[in-house]
């Protein structure tokens, strides 16, 4: 039975999965536990806040990026329960349903606990007004006060998407006992379970009108006739189906509870299921995202995607009789030849495979190269030689003898033919080759001395003996190339011009060589070079200049902007503007965006072994051979749309989430801002790009990264801006947000000025103790002036005086009293030796003397041992008190007392010990020195006539400082000389 037109079925680019491909050609992704998801039993999939997708599994809700799964905010009260149903209640709220009988509403990150069943809450639905329903132990409408019951009863274990809306904004139900139709608040019962579709599990509304419902018995659409409800069934499709969806392209999808996922089209229903590869036959849910792509919530699976494929796989699955696909070729009928190695030959038509006649039986053959003669046959080279098909049946011989690699049907007719030697044969056919003729006989090599006469080649002319030639290509203007594992070999007008590594050619193994839409001739190479070909030179192009460095194959020319490279990894798109400008030197390199699995290729190993390794057919589709099987890509669909916009996701310091405003604490470390973009169907193709102001001199780009790490962030406020891209797009506007780091305290303004404060404060101390230093030392040195000026004043100066004096004295007594002028010239003698010795001890003082830092007890110990060294007179000292404030005035005149009277002891009074002692108390020095020289009369040695001055300056040097000089001595008994000397006197003028 036929259905109703139904289905809406797409012809150009499709916005849903494209119908034209089949199941097997759709690309499929599996995100399980080992993938980040929380749970593999995946109930629910929804859109969430900002535009990720909402994953309700058997342990939490999960949101997804299309990469990382990461934990809704929010939502930690309900992370570990078995989240069964999701709806929207707003525009940024969600309802979030658990098999625990809970139900919360989810806004501006805030979970709210709603209400308590007394059932599992098995499925949400919210129809147009906004109004949650939900299936439970019933059927209830959510209003102001609660969950209100309808009046329906519940469904069955396995059916959880049991409530739909149709245009008329009828709600369907399936569910207590059969299908419900509610309508101006009443509920009636229009289809019961039972004979021949069985029980009702779910139920779709289309935007067409059409509801479809899916039974214990299969698929069923509801069909209304004078107010009866009659269901018919959709052929092909075998029950529990669970959930029903309809694409944007009109297409039907039925998930069923053990039987896998159906596709409805006009063309019937297929089925995929775990033999085919589905993750799990039991499928809980479907969810088709703005892409087009369709995700898959299966019960012990995880969730699945499955998307349109850049590239599209034509191979074993497909109906190609081997993976190992060699060779492609299209005829002038428009249909496909297609090699392989050891699986046939096969011809491609309307999208489907048709095994064509071999030479040889089919695991005997591999196919090496393919040509159309021009006549509605084919030229095939093989490992063992060359055949020929008439379309109908082969030659039996063997044409010519040896692997074919390559071949050509020129614009003349002639027939190249290349292998471990390249030939030529003008009439097209082998079969009438009557000799072969050496190239050094026949063609002239451009850059040969010798200048033969160009003549045409002869039939069966051997052009190149003992050089492997990979490929061959005539060009527009009739030159004929030819690729070899040496170099390339160029043909023209019987001319041969060699291009090697001598002429810029990186790799003399050549692959492929290919003629784009502007007429330039492109060689590909083995060690990964595109070179471009061109005045008998190259330009060579490698990883420097952005390829991807493996081996490359076939390169096609799109004609819509792009060229397309084979590759042993992969296959390589590089705009053809960039390859331009690289040309031009107006950019360093290009943008090459590299198309493996993820794209829909089932082998990244491409291979250019066999030709022709590529073809752009009539309709401008791309074809290339990989090891399992072909691969087409239509330009048209492979545009890209620009990049969707950035977003911050997370933004952490040492592993511990940041709010906004961001605000580095002191010294945090290890900075991450994680961000994305949502596309769904390619997200790994995705570029991104950032840079911190005031840190980053450029943008940094890390393939494959989605986050951006700082060690450390300079102070201050910064912006770091992120941007994405398409492979060869424009960048994103970018998105941005301010980090602010703050200093520590030694990292302050206040502190900085502080320390300049301190460090000019400091300064200014230094300076006044410098100052104070320096006035201490001028003092020092100033009071050391006024001593030496009273040490000569009243030592040296008193004496020469005294002389003058004396000579006066001695001048008189030589006019009036001659005999004794010669007594008066004695004494005047002794006081200039007397005083000749002060002098020399002043000056001693000033060589010797430290009255700074030396104390008058260790001042004096020093002068007794100078004057006793080597006399054998015993000295001792004695001290009593604790000595003060002594000026150094005062310590000075103290020292010279004990001074002249030992010195006295010593030198006058022979003595054999000297004892000094030093009395300190608070008000005055007490000076004591005793011998037991031969002693004196103390009057006597008092006075001038004596010629002994010593005891006079003792006794001035005490008077000075308001004390006395105390004598005791007697002939014969040793001297006692002591001096009292206040420490508060006043300053001596």
């Amino acid at each position: 039975m036929k259905l109703v037109p139904l289905l809406l079925f797409c012809s150009t680019a499709c916005l849903a999965l494209d119908p034209g491909l089949r199941l097997s050609q759709y690309h499929k992704k599996v995100w399980q536990i080992e993938d980040g998801l929380p749970h593999n039993y995946v109930n629910a999939i929804q859109y969430g806040p900002g535009g990720y997708l909402l994953v309700g599994t058997g342990e939490g809700l999960a949101r997804f990026d299309g990469v990382r799964f990461t934990p809704l905010a929010g939502t930690a009260p309900i992370e570990r329960d078995w989240v069964s149903a999701l709806a929207p209640a707003t525009r940024d709220a969600y309802w979030i349903g658990t098999y625990y009988q809970d139900l919360y509403r989810l806004e501006n990150h805030a979970l709210r606990h709603m209400f308590r069943g007394n059932a599992s809450l098995m499925g949400f639905f919210a129809d147009s007004a906004g109004t949650l329903w939900i299936s439970a132990n019933g059927i209830f409408r959510l209003d102001a006060k609660g969950p209100a019951p309808i009046g329906v009863g519940p469904s069955a274990g396995n059916a959880w998407h049991v409530i739909a809306e149709d245009p008329r904004h009828r709600i369907w139900i399936a569910a207590g006992g059969g299908l419900h139709c509610y309508e101006n608040g009443r509920v009636r019962l229009v289809v019961r379970d039972g004979a021949p579709h069985g029980g009702l599990l779910s139920v779709m509304a289309g935007p067409d009108g059409v509801v479809w419902a899916g039974t214990s018995n299969g698929l069923y659409q509801v069909r209304e006739s004078a107010g009866a409800v009659t269901l018919v069934r959709q052929p092909g499709v075998n029950g529990p189906v669970v959930k029903t969806l309809r694409d944007r392209d009109g297409i039907l999808w039925a998930a069923t509870w053990g039987q896998g996922l159906y596709r409805i089209t006009p063309a019937g229903a297929e089925n995929w299921s775990t033999r085919d590869g589905l993750s799990d036959d039991f499928i809980r849910t479907l969810f088709e995202d703005h892409d087009g792509n369709l995700w898959i919530g299966s019960r012990s699976g995880g969730l699945s995607r499955w998307k349109n494929p850049l590239v599209e796989p034509f191979g074993v699955p497909e109906g190609l009789g081997g993976n190992f696909a060699s060779a492609v070729m299209e005829d002038k009928s428009g249909g496909l030849w297609m090699g392989t190695w050891r699986s046939g030959l096969f011809r491609l038509r309307g999208g489907i495979f048709q095994s064509m006649p071999t030479p040889l039986p089919a695991l005997d053959l591999g196919i090496r190269s393919l040509a159309d003669d021009g006549r509605g046959g084919l030229w095939l080279g093989t490992w063992e030689g060359l055949h020929h098909f008439d379309g109908r049946v082969y030659d039996p011989r063997l044409l010519v003898n040896g692997s074919v690699s390559a071949l050509l049907l020129d614009r003349t007719g002639g027939l190249w033919v290349a292998g471990s030697a390249l030939r030529y044969f003008p009439s097209g056919n082998p079969a009438a080759a009557n000799g072969a003729v050496s190239v050094s006989e026949r063609m002239t090599p451009r850059n040969s001395p010798t200048n033969l006469r160009p003549s045409p080649p002869e039939p069966g002319q051997l052009l190149l003996r003992g050089v492997n030639t990979n490929c061959l290509l005539q060009d527009r203007q009739g030159r004929v190339w030819a690729g070899t594992d040496s170099g390339v070999a160029v043909f023209e007008n019987g001319h041969l011009t060699w291009i090697r590594r001598e002429q810029g050619l990186a790799d003399d193994y050549v692959t492929s060589l290919t003629e784009d839409t502007q007429g330039r001739i492109w060689a590909s190479t083995r060690a990964g070079y595109l070179a471009y070909l061109h005045d008998a030179r190259a330009t060579s192009l490698g990883p420097r200049e952005g390829l991807p460095g493996h081996s490359l194959f076939k390169l096609l020319d799109d004609q819509a902007g792009s060229h397309w490279i084979s590759s042993s990894r992969g296959i390589v798109r590089i705009p053809s503007s960039q390859l331009d400008d690289v040309l031009t030197g107006r950019r360093q390199s290009v943008d090459a965006t590299l198309y493996e699995q993820e794209d829909g290729l089932r082998t990244i190993e491409c291979h250019g072994i066999s030709q022709p390794s590529g073809w752009r057919d009539k309709e401008g589709s791309l074809w290339f051979p990989t090891a399992k099987g072909f691969v087409r890509i239509r330009p048209t669909h492979a545009v890209r749309p620009p990049a969707p916009p950035v977003r911050i996701e997370e933004i952490l310091a040492g592993a511990q989430p940041l709010a906004e405003p961001i605000e580095l604490q002191p010294g945090a470390r290890d900075l991450e801002v994680r961000f994305t973009a949502l596309r769904f169907s390619s997200p790994a193709h995705l570029r991104f790009r950032y840079r911190l102001e005031g840190n980053d001199p450029g943008w940094i780009e890390r393939p494959g990264e989605r986050s951006a790490r700082y060690s450390t962030v300079p102070l201050g406020l910064h912006r770091l801006l992120v941007e994405a891209r398409e492979p060869g797009g424009p960048w994103s506007q970018p998105v941005s947000i301010n980090i602010r780091q703050l200093p520590r305290f030694y990292q302050t303004a206040w502190f900085f000025t502080a320390v300049l404060l301190g460090l000019a404060a400091l300064g200014y101390a230094f300076y006044r103790w410098r100052i104070f230093v320096l006035r201490g030392r001028y003092k020092a040195v100033l009071a050391e002036r006024n001593r030496i000026s009273r040490e000569w004043h009243d030592t040296l100066l008193a004496g020469f005086s005294a002389i003058s004096w004396q000579l006066d004295a001695t001048l008189t007594r030589l006019k009036e009293q001659p005999a004794r002028a010669a007594e008066a010239v004695d004494v005047a003698r002794q006081m200039v030796h007397h005083y000749r010795a002060e002098a020399r001890r002043v000056i001693w003082d000033l060589r010797e003397n430290d009255p700074v830092s030396e104390s008058l007890q260790d001042a004096v110990a020093r002068t007794m041992e100078q004057i006793t060294a080597g006399t054998g007179v015993a000295t001792k000292l004695e001290v009593t008190g604790s000595p003060g404030v002594i000026s150094s005035d005062l310590r000075q005149n103290a020292l010279r007392i004990c001074q002249e009277a030992t010195a006295n002891a010593v030198r006058h009074g022979k003595a054999a010990n000297v004892l000094v002692g030093i009395q300190y108390t608070p008000e005055a020095v007490h000076l004591r020195i005793r011998d037991d020289g031969a002693g004196f009369e103390p009057k006597r040695a008092l006075s001038t006539r004596s010629g002994h001055f010593g005891l006079i300056v003792m006794q001035e040097r005490a008077r000075r400082f308001g004390g006395a000089l105390h004598i005791e001595s007697a002939p014969g008994s040793g001297t006692i000389v002591e001096a009292d000397l206040p420490l508060q006197a006043p300053k001596p003028a």
